[in-house]
């Protein structure tokens, strides 16, 4: 019986995360050829999103890259991001923070920040 839930869950799992793509996929399709004026049906739309993601999971599973690895590499960077300049960005750009603009404490956040955001190029360069 185990097998058979396993397979279940594994067969829901797949299902939920490429309904999930291909809708974003399309949507981002859809929404990219209607700015330039022009349509697709929705059944071609959807054979082309299934070869992508074919080749695109043929091509992860054929170089196994390692995910720890990406997540490390990729999360710092991102979470720097997040709490070090968009703060920034939001007190420059948003006028109710505005009064707190001007401070030499934002520049050493910026800096502290960009500094984070470098190791993503070092890991990527050394």
């Amino acid at each position: 019986m185990a097998p058979i839930i396993a397979m279940i869950a594994i067969t829901k799992s797949f299902l939920g995360h490429y309904l999930g793509a291909r809708e974003g996929f399309n949507g981002m399709v859809i929404k990219s050829l209607r700015g330039k004026g022009k349509s697709i049906e929705i059944n071609k739309l959807n054979k082309i999103t299934a070869l992508f993601m074919l080749v695109t999971t043929w091509i992860v599973a054929t170089l196994n890259p390692s995910i720890l690895g990406m997540i490390e590499t990729l999360g710092g960077p991102i979470i720097a991001m997040i709490l070090f300049l968009m703060p920034m960005y939001a007190i420059q750009k948003v006028p109710a923070m505005r009064k707190y603009s001007g401070h030499v404490s934002n520049v050493f956040v910026v800096l502290m920040g960009l500094i984070a955001i470098s190791a993503i190029f070092y890991s990527l360069f050394s």
